[in-house]
């Protein structure tokens, strides 16, 4: 390994070291669809209104049963379902050249989840459920 390449293996250690608490904002998991999500994404309708966009999504998973290094039994599972409404109000003002357009995504997802975990003479289990906001997300200015 190259001098530089080992000082950012070090410099990385020495911040993981200095930060204790860090954690993903998702959770690894988050309510918005991957990729492209409906027919004409992007595309803004040409005439004036309110319009309304659902999008559903469900999840659920498991791990049953992972055997660690023989002695460990740990099972996880997962339930989440969220919906983002997508109201987009289009005008009839123009803004260079275009139509002027806003929008407000509104997502609430429920979460389930369960961890349990055997060995060593003990077993240890929980779970716990969620509802809330996700991210709500803003679009002030669209020109079409």
């Amino acid at each position: 390994m190259c001098r530089a390449g080992m000082i950012g293996v070090v410099a990385m250690g020495m911040a993981g070291m200095v930060q204790r608490d860090v954690r993903a904002a998702e959770a690894a998991e988050v309510p918005y669809p991957k990729g492209a999500k409906d027919f004409f994404s992007g595309v803004v309708p040409s005439e004036p209104g309110l319009y309304i966009g659902n999008a559903l999504q469900f999840y659920t998973g498991n791990i049953s049963e992972t055997v660690i290094g023989g002695r460990v039994s740990v099972g996880l599972d997962a339930d989440l379902v969220a919906v983002a409404v997508s109201p987009t109000v289009v005008t009839s003002y123009k803004l260079l050249g275009g139509t002027y357009a806003f929008n407000a995504s509104i997502p609430i997802a429920y979460v389930y989840g369960s961890a349990h975990a055997d060995g060593f003479n003990t077993s240890r289990s929980a779970s716990d459920t969620v509802v809330n906001f996700g991210d709500i997300t803003l679009t002030p200015v669209i020109l079409a």
